[in-house]
């Protein structure tokens, strides 16, 4: 057998590669957005941290020009720079004014002042030298030279240290003297280094866009495609400018993680959907695969390929079905052309079906009209025809000889009923009965009974069996039948009842009494079971006609069970006799018959037969082991104030004049009398042996009134209850002997 796809996976994975095409264009916009989004917050924040470094920055270098200006205006250093010869006084002053101006100020590295005129300048390191053996003569040549119109900072290194140098005045005096102030770069370092203090942050301050006079840029190590410099702010008129650059790669790899995470997340959370999905799937579509895998494991495809030379089994399970069905359709054809010719067969079983479940199948109203053509409407009549004594019958024939003789009564009542144009439709119901539906109604009630009772006759003459037959009132096919053939199928039962051939009808339903259960009086039932231990039998049959009276007003199942209980009740005080009919073998022999009387009959037969084996069992008993059950029993019901010789008589399943004269003969005393003298006795032991009052210990003992428990005592005892109880309490302390006080005491003997 080839093998085919399972649809189910096919769509499974499908889905799942769609999805994974979702996921990763969604990774991959998600990266980007994500990157853009920390770039440019990058850049928005290290932006504003720049301008606000830029702005620091600014304020610092005009505090350097302020600071360079004070010293420019000291008097002590403008008359050097206007002296066109030395003079040691005038130096001297000079000197100390910039010694003064450089100490408070910790940035100032050195102060300059030059005079060409005099050849001669003072810094606070060497004091005052010629210009000609100065140091540092190559670059203040040079400044002499190109000094701006304006304030303007130098980039200039000192012993291959950088400063930041500002010089003054702007413009070049007639004697060529000036001030250099050289601020030194720490601070500024400081500050930048500071500002850029995490390792992906540079900050640099640069002269002429080149040279790096404070901070740092990133190393030329570094990955530049991580690398982004925030801006290039030049200072005014300066050739300076502030450099921010930033490293990105940790935020790209920050990004990356939690585009990564956010994904794993997603991906979680779509596997719980996504195995919902596959469960559904396989819910949903793996039954079709197991569909085509039976279909294709029983070439059910087999002849369509053989009628189509070259064909091949379907690839997919739906192609499988598809074919299948294809050929079911064209088998099912065929079979409902063969099917044609067993119309009838299914017609009744149709029937059936519509009289047990009471409405009328969407097909069943045309078949019907088509065989009631000839007549009367949409009304008809339920005629049920039920076979008496179902047991015998079940018993004595097999099933196909039941289904038999039930074919025989259906065509025997087909051809009576057809004669009539009664245009009649029989179906078997099953167990013991046969249903017809009677639809020309334009005939008289009294013809169809004529009918059905010829139907009984020749089912006698040819079965030889009894029927029961009944009819219902007209009804409509469309209204719910089922109710109407029920109450059709308990009125064939009403013979059971009343006893009377006749055809019943709805009106002779009316007679049973389904609301209430007459149960037999108690004392109708023990008048039966003393009929049967007296030997009776006269009594005892109008007792059973008496009992089975009131049973003719309720229907056939209540009265049938009335009848069992009746029964059971009566032998149930009757155990001792073993040789009875048992419950279920009455109920069979009460089923096989056709009315009550019969049922009554054999009750009573039964009854007879125990009476009858009653007067043998006294006969055979032991009189000595029944006057002790007799004996034992007294004493274990004393406490029950209703105990009596009926009452004893009866639960022992004896007569009562049987025990009066067995116990009279054994213990030379009356049952009465010992029932009494018991009572008594039993209230001396608890008078003796307890605390409880004396009206407790009356009810004890089973005796109902004071003054009879105190009178009969009194009798027995020749003392009251209170004076019994003293007496044997004296009696317990000071002997039994010395302690009567005159007292005659009696005794109960037997």
């Amino acid at each position: 057998m080839k093998r085919f796809e399972k649809t189910y996976i096919r769509v499974f994975v499908v889905i799942l590669l769609m999805i994974a095409v979702v996921l990763a264009v969604f990774s991959i916009l998600m990266s980007n957005l994500v990157a853009s989004f920390f770039v440019k917050q990058i850049t928005d924040f290290y932006t504003r941290q720049s301008e606000e470094i830029f702005y620091n920055l600014e304020q610092t270098f005009k505090n350097y020009q302020y600071y360079a200006q004070e010293i420019y205006e000291n008097s002590d250093i403008r008359v050097f720079m206007y002296r066109g010869q030395e003079d040691k006084m005038v130096s001297q002053n000079a000197f100390h004014a910039i010694l003064n101006a450089r100490k408070p100020e910790k940035n100032i590295d050195d102060i300059y002042v030059v005079n060409y005129e005099s050849g001669f300048v003072l810094n606070t390191k060497e004091g005052i030298a010629p210009i000609s053996q100065f140091y540092d003569k190559e670059w203040i040549d040079g400044l002499q030279l190109a000094r701006k119109d304006y304030l303007y900072f130098y980039c200039h290194e000192v012993d291959q240290v950088p400063y930041l140098a500002l010089v003054l005045p702007v413009q070049v005096q007639k004697n060529g003297s000036f001030v250099v102030v050289l601020f030194n770069t720490q601070d500024l370092d400081g500050m930048l280094k500071r500002y850029g203090q995490e390792n992906y942050v540079k900050l640099a301050l640069q002269y002429g866009g080149e040279r790096v006079i404070a901070g740092e840029l990133p190393s030329a190590t570094s990955d530049s495609k991580y690398d982004i410099m925030i801006e290039q702010q030049d200072f005014y008129n300066q050739n300076l400018g502030l450099q921010c650059h930033v490293n990105i790669e940790a935020f790209i790899q920050t990004a990356n993680m939690l585009r990564n995470s956010l994904l794993a997340a997603i991906v979680i959370l779509m596997s719980i959907p996504v195995g919902m999905l596959f469960l559904m799937l396989v819910r949903t579509l793996k039954p079709y695969n197991k569909l085509a895998a039976d279909i294709s494991r029983l070439h059910l495809q087999k002849k369509e390929n053989e009628e189509k030379p070259g064909g091949a089994l379907p690839e997919t399970e739906f192609q499988i079905i598809r074919g299948c069905f294809d050929y079911l359709v064209h088998h099912v054809e065929t079979l409902q052309k063969s099917l044609n010719s067993y119309e009838d067969i299914i017609f009744e079983d149709k029937i059936r079906r519509w009289l047990l479940n009471g409405r009328l199948f969407e097909d069943m109203e045309d078949m019907i009209k088509e065989k009631w053509d000839s007549g009367g409407g949409s009304d008809m009549v339920i005629c049920v025809i039920r076979i008496e004594k179902e047991l015998s019958f079940q018993q004595d024939h097999s099933y196909a000889a039941r289904k038999a003789v039930k074919g025989g009564i259906i065509n025997i009542a087909l051809e009576l009923l057809g004669n009539e144009s009664y245009a009649p439709i029989a179906v078997d119901m099953g167990s013991d009965h046969v249903a017809i539906l009677l639809n020309c109604l334009e005939r008289p009630k009294t013809n169809l009974k004529c009918s059905l009772r010829e139907i009984g006759v020749q089912v006698k003459r040819w079965f030889g069996l009894g029927l029961a037959f009944a009819i219902s009132p007209p009804v409509s096919i469309h209204t719910d039948i089922l109710p109407v053939y029920r109450r059709v199928y308990e009125l064939t039962k009403l013979k059971f009842l009343l006893g009377e051939d006749k055809i019943y009808t709805e009106e002779d339903g009316a007679y049973v009494n389904t609301r209430q259960i007459p149960f037999a009086s108690p004392l109708l039932i023990k008048k039966i079971r003393e009929n049967i231990m007296l030997q009776k039998t006269g009594e005892l049959a109008d007792n059973l006609k008496e009992l089975a009276q009131p049973l003719r007003g309720l229907p056939y199942e209540e009265s049938r069970y009335l009848l069992l209980f009746y029964y059971f009740d009566i032998i149930s005080r009757l155990n001792r006799y073993s040789d009875y009919k048992s419950l279920q073998e009455m109920e069979q022999e009460i089923s096989d018959c056709a009315t009550i009387s019969e049922a009554m009959d054999v009750i009573c037969d039964t009854l007879f037969d125990i009476s009858m084996q009653v007067i043998t069992f006294e006969k055979g008993t032991n009189r000595n082991e029944t006057a002790m059950q007799i004996e034992d029993y007294i004493h274990n019901h004393i406490s029950d104030p209703t105990l009596n010789v009926e009452e004893i008589a009866d639960s022992l399943s004896f007569s009562t004049k049987y025990i009066r004269e067995l116990f009279k003969e054994y213990y030379q005393v009356s049952l009465s009398d010992y029932l009494l003298c018991a009572r008594i006795e039993m209230a001396k032991e608890l008078l003796e042996n307890s605390n409880m009052p004396v009206n407790e210990i009356m009810f004890s003992v089973g005796i109902q009134t004071k003054s009879h428990f105190f009178t009969t005592f009194k009798n027995m005892t020749g003392m009251t209850p209170s004076q019994w109880r003293i007496f044997k309490m004296q009696t317990e302390t000071d002997g039994a002997g010395d302690s009567s006080n005159g007292i005659k005491i009696k005794k109960c003997t037997f």
